[in-house]
């Protein structure tokens, strides 16, 4: 989360998305910082919890040498529903990247997790379609790491997983109860 895209219309996805999913539990957000708090401070984060309409797990920054397992160290604490908010999105492969979480940053978080974990995911191969690119998603982590997941395309995408395949059929019943259109869903 960088302070430059505060308040973007991708926030106000974030919150719609959590009010539509709110009886799943009690929501939390780790924002993946990754601007010291010169920058990006208490009156950013106070913001950034109003537009999200829920509280940070962590205020800590990732940056290149910090161990990633330590970083998402309260992501396991918290039980309850959670939105990671990487500055690009999720990738599959390895890497070290400030700007995006990682399939094994999210096999550790979920790998025992029944609760749902949300993931702003603008991190797509743009020589792929979008769909494509997050049905590929999906498929590997229930193939490699039997973690059932699905995703909504947009110009704001989400990919939304679990340890649990029946928190991800509650939550899409919730999303198109809400409204969206089933196209939407992959």
């Amino acid at each position: 989360m960088r302070k430059a895209v505060l308040g973007d219309s991708c926030d106000l996805v974030k919150r719609f998305l959590i009010h539509t999913l709110r009886e799943l539990g009690g929501w939390a957000v780790h924002p993946m910082l990754t601007e010291n708090q010169d920058i990006f401070g208490r009156p950013e984060i106070g913001q950034y919890e109003k537009l999200v309409g829920v509280p940070t797990i962590s205020r800590d920054v990732l940056q290149v040498n910090t161990p990633r397992a330590r970083y998402f160290q309260r992501c396991l604490d918290h039980k309850g529903p959670l939105l990671l908010d990487p500055n690009t999105g999720f990738k599959l492969d390895e890497g070290h990247s400030v700007d995006h979480l990682y399939e094994a940053d999210l096999v550790l978080i979920v790998r025992d997790r029944s609760e749902l974990v949300m993931i702003y995911d603008q991190s797509l191969d743009r020589r792929v379609e979008p769909e494509q690119a997050l049905k590929e998603k999906v498929n590997r982590l229930a193939q490699d790491h039997h973690i059932s997941a699905m995703a909504y395309k947009s110009h704001a995408c989400f990919l939304f997983v679990s340890g649990d395949a029946q928190v991800i059929d509650r939550t899409r019943r919730l999303l198109l109860a809400a409204g969206l259109p089933e196209w939407r869903l992959v």
